[in-house]
């Protein structure tokens, strides 16, 4: 289940960096499979939009909302993206987030629509607007 919300403290306001290459697909009609790849370089640049998804919550779906609408508990999340560090090396991202507890744990389904800098600005990428998972961002300055 995935539910959609939009924060309007952080849209356009928070600048984010990758903390790892992320991978992404988009749909590409000339292409033999349907879709290109391409990937978001580690410590790129973005801009959140505001728009947030939280992914698989399940029975914690209401303080995963309740977190996403708090801008101060997401930067916390953001500021501090060493507490993350052994989710990311996980082989299991699921797995790996299921052993977290508390905000930690709620804080990983969370994925914030962001404005890569570097991603390709065509019509099928959304002009370069994807979903990240909170644990994969760091703050880059901004507000």
């Amino acid at each position: 289940m995935s539910v959609s919300l939009f924060n309007k403290d952080i849209a356009r306001k928070w600048k984010v960096q990758a903390m790892e290459p992320l991978h992404f697909h988009v749909s590409d009609p000339d292409s033999p499979g349907g879709y290109r790849h391409f990937e978001i370089p580690e410590g790129a640049p973005g801009t959140t939009t505001g728009n947030i998804n939280i992914y698989y919550a399940g029975a914690f779906e209401d303080a995963c909302r309740a977190m996403a609408l708090d801008s101060e508990k997401l930067k916390k999340f953001l500021e501090h993206p060493e507490l993350f560090t052994p989710l990311r090396k996980a082989i299991n991202y699921y797995q790996a987030a299921n052993k977290l507890k508390g905000d930690e744990y709620l804080a990983c389904w969370i994925r914030l629509d962001v404005q890569w800098d570097s991603a390709p600005q065509t019509d099928s990428s959304r002009r370069g607007k994807f979903l990240a998972y909170v644990p994969w961002l760091k703050l880059a300055g901004g507000k």
